[in-house]
């Protein structure tokens, strides 16, 4: 448990009568959470922290949180899992609920399928950061006594936040401290009653104007229409000059025509949730009633107040039972392109989704993929059948991601290219791809770059993650420790280094890594099993990656090894027991192709 909540004693007090700070009726102030912005006198030997979250946006006003002991309310990757699983359980009975009153409340006769896919994500998203902001009141509560009387900053209570779509969820809520602090103040006044002071800020992100096309020109207009039709692969990972943008839009534009000419399919598998009616007591009346609340005070407004536009808007479009559609999870951040797929399900198409990333098949705790993604008609990933206990009809299909990156890797000089991964307090899902305990990781890259030779440092290029204000300020931080070490920030000069250098060193195992591997870049990696914890199933193939060295569990381990190879280090990666190792990861997680396309249209006749 941090500091400030071992050492601080309990404020204690007749029942609080004073508003806005005053501390009326306490002989003391109360003690103040830290939720909103970071003041200048503030103390986090005596301020409460409830997480390395109120650092979103504001990382300067507090130059030494790399020291402090945050207490998170989940600590070990057993306890993510199960809240994980329970969130999960929370967020389907929830969704049903919603769906079941959304359909009285609008009049409609649309599915529960329907209902299922156009809430579930906003639905799972807002009901796990509630609960960690809920689990963080309890302990907050817990630490300073249940006579306490404490005050936070946060936006009013009857706010209305009023998302736009599931990407304005995002920009607006999940990845903002003004939605955080609020959840956070809700769930405390939810414990605390008349004992906290709630000063009232305003919401510093306002509601985006609805995006417009009259400023694209016919071409980008074309080209968006055809990346967004029936088939959604996505980015392929190298689009950026006009040949490799024009081979995408020709890829999309058979598969979208394939996918219209091929026999419908006689079976459709969708889903849909279940109700629990129980919930309510399982989990404890005052969480569930916290969580109702959320909702119904956070319900985007083209299921609420504009739904009968959106409805009316895709029952246009013109389907057919049976056909097919395939999308990388993408379209479900346009309101438009949700109701659209929803629309689909419910008049008896079938959705197909597509791995775009590396934590599918390989995550302990996913039910961001299991719940939205694996439980339609079919998922197709990059080699995997099986995700722990996670229900879905798994189809290896080559990855056209990886496909530019086949056998590309081409040495030119002795360039060492450190890739950082993203460092966000902000969005802390219930989720094991790197997000949780994720304040801790710069040290272990600065371990690596104090601890290398001098020979290898003086190689080192640096790829920081690219910047957003919700996340660690990377690129600033290592330019004023390290300023001896190049930076890389645009993506071609990213793409180009990454098929020229020597070798390249990985902090965690995501999509780089599995682009290096299908380059045959040579990588020294280091991650802890608490940052990325693996399911059981191939937790042995990293296993044999730590045994034949090239994962390491710290910076400083992965560099004192990278030392000692350096004069052979090409040797060594061409051991046998290496290229075995890194062809199993490969096998489970990197299937690709230069001809994935014909291979594609002849897998989707009998999907």
């Amino acid at each position: 448990m941090s500091d400030v909540h071992r050492n601080q004693p309990p404020v204690t007090g007749e029942a609080m009568t004073g508003k806005n700070g005053s501390g009326a009726g306490y002989p003391n102030p109360p003690q103040r959470v830290i939720a909103g912005a970071i003041p200048e006198d503030f103390s986090p030997g005596k301020d409460i922290v409830p997480g390395p979250w109120i650092l979103a946006g504001q990382e300067a006003a507090w130059p030494g949180w790399e020291q402090y002991d945050f207490d998170l309310p989940v600590k070990t990757a057993d306890e993510i899992k199960a809240a994980d699983q329970l969130t999960g359980h929370i967020a389907q009975s929830m969704t049903a609920m919603l769906g079941e009153r959304l359909a009285e409340r609008h009049g409609s006769d649309r599915s529960p399928e329907f209902w299922y896919l156009l809430l579930i994500r906003w639905v799972l998203e807002t009901v796990q950061m509630a609960w960690m902001r809920y689990r963080e009141a309890e302990m907050i509560v817990a630490a300073t006594g249940t006579a306490a009387g404490l005050s936070v900053e946060a936006p009013a209570a009857d706010s209305d936040w009023a998302f736009a779509d599931i990407a304005d969820m995002y920009s607006r809520g999940i990845c903002d401290r003004d939605f955080n602090a609020w959840l956070l103040a809700l769930a405390l006044r939810k414990q605390t009653g008349d004992r906290l002071i709630w000063q009232e800020t305003g919401i510093t992100r306002q509601r985006p104007q609805p995006p417009g096309s009259s400023g694209l020109s016919l071409i980008r207009r074309v080209f968006t229409a055809i990346k967004t039709g029936r088939c959604e692969v996505g980015n392929m990972a190298n689009e950026y000059d006009l040949m490799t943008k024009v081979i995408s839009a020709a890829s999309h534009l058979v598969l979208n025509s394939w996918l219209e000419i091929i026999p419908a399919k006689r079976d459709i598998r969708s889903f849909c949730a279940t109700e629990d009616p129980a919930l309510r007591n399982r989990i404890g009346p005052p969480l569930f009633d916290y969580l109702v609340d959320i909702l119904e005070r956070t319900l985007p407004t083209p299921f609420g107040s504009e739904f009968s536009v959106s409805d009316a808007r895709v029952r246009k479009i013109k389907t057919r039972k049976g056909r097919l559609s395939i999308k990388t999870i993408s379209y479900q951040m346009s309101a438009e392109r949700l109701f659209e797929a929803a629309h689909r399900i419910d008049q008896g198409e079938g959705l197909v989704h597509l791995q775009h990333g590396c934590n599918y098949g390989t995550a302990r705790a996913y039910n961001l993929g299991s719940m939205i993604e694996y439980n339609q008609h079919a998922f197709l990933t990059w080699g995997w059948r099986r995700h722990g206990n996670y229900q879905g009809r798994f189809e290896p299909f080559p990855a056209p991601q990886l496909a530019p990156w086949l056998n590309s890797h081409r040495r030119d000089g002795d360039a060492i290219l450190l890739v950082s991964s993203l460092v966000p307090f902000l969005p802390t899902r219930l989720i094991s791809n790197g997000e949780l305990h994720c304040h801790e990781r710069r040290a272990d890259r600065a371990g690596f770059i104090r601890s290398v030779s001098p020979n290898v440092a003086a190689d080192l290029l640096y790829r920081p993650y690219r910047q957003m204000d919700y996340q660690a300020q990377d690129a600033e931080y290592f330019l004023k420790e390290f300023p001896g070490v190049p930076q890389i920030s645009g993506q071609l000069a990213f793409f180009r280094a990454s098929r020229r250098c020597r070798l390249m060193v990985l902090d965690h195992p995501g999509l780089t890594f599995y682009q290096a591997l299908i380059a045959g870049t040579p990588v020294i990696c280091f991650w802890k099993e608490l940052h990325w914890p693996v399911d059981q199933g191939v937790r042995p193939m990293f296993d044999e990656l730590r045994r034949v060295g090239v994962l390491f569990e710290t910076g400083q381990e992965a560099a004192e090894a990278l030392n000692r190879r350096m004069t052979d280090f090409e040797d060594w990666w061409q051991q046998d027991e290496v290229q075995n190792a890194v062809s199993a990861i490969k096998d489970h997680n990197a299937l690709t192709s230069r001809f994935w396309l014909p291979i594609w249209m002849k897998k989707i006749l009998v999907l």
